[in-house]
C-alpha cells in the first residue's frame, strides 16, 4: 500500500506510523522507501507540472546543489504562560517547529527530495509537509526530559544535508504538583495490591506446608523435608510464571543457607523514588529528601520469608509515600515564594511505568501449586535410597562383608499420603512418582555403586 501510494499519501502514512508507534527504525525504513520511489503529487499541492515534465530525468532536477538552511521556532502550548522559551528548553504542551528551508523549488524538484527523520519515541512528531519552499515538522512536547531529533534531507543526486537538534522538555509548578500528587496515590495502590497478593500467597503456602508436614508425621519412619528442599519447592512455584520476580527470587535463593535472603530491597521503584526526592529537594532549596529505607525481608524458610516480605512491602509503601509528600510540600512552599523553578522529571510517569511491582501479581495463591511442588521435592530426594546388604559369612571370610543397592522407599503408607495429596491438586499419584522418582533412583544408584566400590577396594 505504501509503495503504491503517491508521495503526499506516503507522507501522511509515515506520519501516522510515527504518531501511533513512535518507532525510529520504522521511520527510517519508510522514509527511505518513500524517498526512493517518490512520485509527483500535483493534485495534493495544486501543481501544474505535466506528465512529460515528471518523466524528465531526475538527475537533472537540480542544476546546482541546493542550499538548505534550518529554522527552529517554539509555539507555546498553554503551560507556564509568559515564561521564556528557547528551542533547547520548552514546556510540556509546547510545539517545536523545525523547517528545512530551500531556495524556490518547482513541484518536481520538491518531489525529488527525500527526507529521513529519527527521533525519540516519547514526543509526538507530525510531518506537516511542504510550506512554500520549506519542509516542516512539528513536535509536540509530551514527555519531560531530554530528547533529540536527527533529520536528513537528500535532494536527488546530491549529497544529503543533515540537522541534529537536542531539546529539553520541562514543566511548571502546577503540573509538577499534580503529577507528584497522582504519583503518591498510584504508588499506594500498587504497593497495596502487591502486599495483598503476598498475603494470599503466604496463606496458600502455609496450608500446603502444614498439609505435607502432617502427612509425613503420620508416616513416622519416612524422611522429613529439609530447609533446602522447602526453598526448592517454593522457588519452583515462584520462578516460572512471573518473569522478573522469578529471576529475583532465584538470585535470593542462592544466598548461603538462606539465613539472610535479601541483600537489597526488592523494589527498583523505591530506589527511583529516593533518587527523585533527593534531587527535587535540592532543586527546591531544601534538605531532608532522604529517609531511612525499608527493612529487608529475611527468613530461614519460605513461610517466614513470605511473612517478612509482606511487612517489607508495607514499609516500602510508607517510606516512598513520605518521600513524595516531602517533595509536594516543598514544591508548594517554593511556588508560594514565586521561585523560578522548572522541573524535568515526571513522578507520575516514574511510578506508572515501573513494572517490577506488577510482577508480584503473578505469585501463585493456589494451595495445590505449592503442595504439588513440596511433594515433588520429597520424591526427588527420598523416594529411592541406597540400602546396605550383608554378604554371606562363608563368602566374606577374606573379602568384602557388605554391598549396597538402590531401594524403592514408596511403601504402602507413603503411597496413601501421596494419593491424598495428588487428589487435592487434581493430579494422579502414579504420575507424580513416574515424573519425579527417577531423579531419586539415579542418585541412590550412584551412591550405592560408590559405597560398594569403596567397600571392595578395602580388600584388594
Amino acid at each position: 500500500m505504501l509503495l503504491e501510494a503517491d508521495a503526499g499519501s506516503r507522507v501522511e502514512l509515515v506520519s501516522r506510523w510515527q504518531r501511533d508507534f513512535g518507532n525510529t527504525f520504522v521511520q527510517r525504513q519508510l522514509g527511505t522507501a518513500a524517498k526512493a520511489r517518490a512520485k509527483p503529487h500535483h493534485a495534493k499541492h495544486g501543481g501544474s507540472a505535466t506528465q512529460s515534465k515528471a518523466a524528465h530525468g531526475r538527475r537533472e532536477a537540480f542544476a546546482h546543489q541546493p542550499h538548505v538552511s534550518w529554522q527552529v521556532a517554539v509555539k507555546p502550548g498553554g503551560e507556564a504562560a509568559g515564561e521564556a522559551r528557547t528551542p533547547s528548553r520548552i514546556f510540556k504542551g509546547d510545539h517545536l517547529r523545525i523547517s528545512a528551508v530551500f531556495p524556490p523549488l518547482t513541484q518536481e524538484q520538491k518531489d525529488s527530495v527525500g527526507f529521513v527523520l529519527a527521533t525519540g519515541i516519547r514526543n509526538k512528531t507530525q510531518m506537516v509537509g511542504w510550506v512554500g519552499s520549506a519542509y516542516v515538522w512539528d513536535i509536540t512536547a509530551e514527555a519531560l526530559g531530554h530528547d533529540k531529533v536527527d533529520i536528513e534531507a537528500e535532494p536527488h543526486g546530491w549529497a544529503r544535508e543533515t540537522h541534529a537538534l537536542g531539546y529539553s522538555v520541562v514543566t511548571d509548578f502546577q503540573e509538577f504538583l499534580r503529577s507528584a500528587g497522582a504519583a503518591h496515590l498510584l504508588l499506594g495502590e500498587k504497593f497495596s495490591a502487591a502486599t495483598a497478593r503476598v498475603n494470599d500467597a503466604t496463606s496458600a503456602y502455609r496450608a500446603a506446608f502444614h498439609d505435607q508436614e502432617e502427612a509425613l508425621n503420620r508416616v513416622a519412619e519416612e524422611e522429613k523435608m529439609e530447609s533446602e528442599m522447602l526453598w526448592g519447592a517454593f522457588m519452583a512455584v515462584l520462578a516460572f510464571p512471573i518473569g522478573a520476580l522469578g529471576g529475583w527470587a532465584k538470585e535470593l535463593h542462592a544466598v548461603e543457607k538462606f539465613s539472610d535472603i535479601a541483600k537489597e530491597g526488592v523494589c527498583d521503584l523505591s530506589k527511583e523514588v529516593a533518587k527523585f526526592s533527593i534531587e527535587s529537594m535540592k532543586k527546591l532549596g531544601e534538605g531532608g529528601g532522604d529517609l531511612e529505607g525499608p527493612r529487608k525481608p529475611t527468613g530461614k524458610d519460605p513461610l517466614e520469608f513470605l511473612v517478612n516480605f509482606s511487612s517489607q512491602l508495607a514499609d516500602e509503601a510508607t517510606v516512598n509515600q513520605k518521600r513524595l509528600r516531602l517533595v509536594i510540600d516543598a514544591a508548594g512552599r517554593a511556588r508560594d515564594k514565586k521561585l523560578g523553578v522548572v522541573f524535568d522529571q515526571d513522578p507520575e510517569k516514574m511510578v506508572e511505568t515501573d513494572t517490577q511491582i506488577a510482577t508480584i501479581q503473578g505469585m501463585s495463591i493456589v494451595m495445590g501449586d505449592y503442595l504439588r511442588q513440596l511433594w515433588a521435592a520429597w520424591l526427588k530426594r527420598y523416594s529411592w535410597e541406597a540400602e546396605q546388604h550383608q554378604i554371606m559369612h562363608e563368602l566374606h571370610e577374606r573379602g568384602p562383608r557388605r554391598y549396597w543397592t538402590a531401594q524403592d522407599q514408596v511403601g504402602r503408607k507413603i503411597k496413601k499420603e501421596l494419593k491424598k495429596a495428588a487428589k487435592q491438586c487434581g493430579d494422579d499419584a502414579d504420575d507424580w512418582i513416574a515424573k519425579w522418582a527417577p531423579e531419586a533412583k539415579a542418585a541412590a544408584e550412584r551412591e550405592a555403586d560408590q559405597k560398594t566400590k569403596e567397600e571392595f577396594d578395602r580388600y584388594r
